[in-house]
């Protein structure tokens, strides 16, 4: 039976319980589960970051069953279940930071009830410390806490310099309490696109370990070109079909639509997730032109740019790439986290690299963004 593209599934216990297709990053996870406690995983939309945190969640909650037949079935001798808190805004679309703050205390009222906690009257840093601490107390396990787009709120505002400011102090309190549960947490991981401004202000981004540019997990999201190519032969011989062309020249085809993706030196290439999927299931090299008016680092570049041609090619270091800068001093933080540049090179002795258009999409959406001036 062909099993059917998870192209907009976020669950990681519906793609296993529906046997939907799944590329395994069971053994990737373990490795960064057994060696680190504090995380930040920067990628653009598209890369599977909120699915990754369901697998977190699935995996910290103990569903051995789950994740039978995968990598980490065999190794993984102990499936303990803790308590785990997740936190999505990925989707949050309010403008201000009393908006973040109410959103906040919804999603902690969800998980108090969830867990059968009374619900208090508290600032959201004190009942997420409180969550914490009684739930590690009463399981008897260390909490994880996973935080899906972190950053969403501040970019959904920009370029308005004052309210992104705010939205950050205002994610900045609520986190700050994690810096100083060492004894209570198993697990902490922060995902989102960009860093913030300002590291020093920003106490758990300061304790967190930025595994974003480390080559070890450089295919921990997207998929690669190996995998698809095993796993996904009835979508490429459907697009071949339909286009009248070779398998191989699907692939090829495909891969200047959403490939050339790569977050280290040194790193595999990696194919956006979500355009990949979507392409497969809808036989379609054409992407949707709603999902490139709907991106708001884009709009904020036109603003900003007119000539983004000349950043093909560009050489920066490692934090020209990820630190956003509310004033826009720079555009290469909104163009790597809209998935527009990519790494293409690393010269060791400068410590830079070499971005450039990971494929002739990106390249083309940067063009008629600029011929728009």
């Amino acid at each position: 039976m062909i099993k059917r593209y998870p192209v907009h599934e976020e669950s990681f216990e519906t793609c296993r319980s529906e046997r939907l297709l799944y590329a395994d990053r069971t053994q990737i996870i373990r490795s960064l589960v057994s060696n680190y406690s504090y995380v930040l995983l920067l990628r653009p939309s598209g890369f599977g970051k909120t699915f990754l945190m369901s697998t977190l969640e699935s995996y910290f909650r103990g569903r051995k069953d789950l994740f039978e037949g995968l990598a980490i079935s065999e190794p993984e001798t102990e499936w303990k279940e803790h308590p785990v808190l997740c936190f999505s805004f990925s989707h949050f679309t309010g403008g201000t930071a009393e908006d973040l703050e109410r959103e906040i205390q919804c999603q902690l009222g969800r998980l108090e009830q969830e867990y059968g906690l009374p619900c208090e009257s508290h600032s959201s840093r004190v009942r997420l410390g409180r969550l914490v601490y009684g739930l590690s107390r009463r399981y008897g396990m260390r909490a994880a806490v996973l935080v899906d787009g972190y950053d969403e709120p501040a970019l959904a505002v920009l370029p308005d310099l004052n309210r992104f400011e705010g939205v950050q102090l205002e994610m900045e309190g609520f986190l700050q309490c994690l810096s100083s549960m060492d004894d209570y947490l198993q697990f902490v991981l922060v995902s989102g696109r960009t860093k913030p401004q300002q590291l020093s202000m920003f106490s758990l981004i300061d304790k967190l370990e930025d595994i974003s540019m480390m080559p070890e997990f450089g295919t921990l999201l997207g998929i690669t070109e190996d995998e698809f190519c095993a796993i996904c032969g009835d979508g490429i011989r459907g697009l071949a079909g339909k286009y009248g062309m070779s398998e191989s020249e699907a692939v090829i085809a495909l891969r200047e639509m959403c490939g050339g993706y790569r977050f280290s030196d040194n790193g595999a290439e990696v194919y956006c997730t979500r355009k990949l999927l979507s392409a497969l299931e809808s036989l379609s090299l054409q992407e949707p032109e709603k999902a490139q008016a709907d991106d708001p680092l884009m709009g904020l570049v036109r603003r900003r740019c007119a000539d983004l041609m000349r950043f093909d090619g560009i050489m920066a270091d490692e934090s020209e790439l990820s630190v956003l800068y509310a004033d826009g001093r720079s555009m290469l933080p909104l163009l790597t986290a809209g998935g527009y540049l990519t790494i293409k090179d690393y010269d060791p002795r400068s410590m830079r690299y070499t971005l450039s258009f990971p494929n002739t999409e990106a390249e083309r959406c940067c063009r008629k963004a600029a011929a728009a001036q």
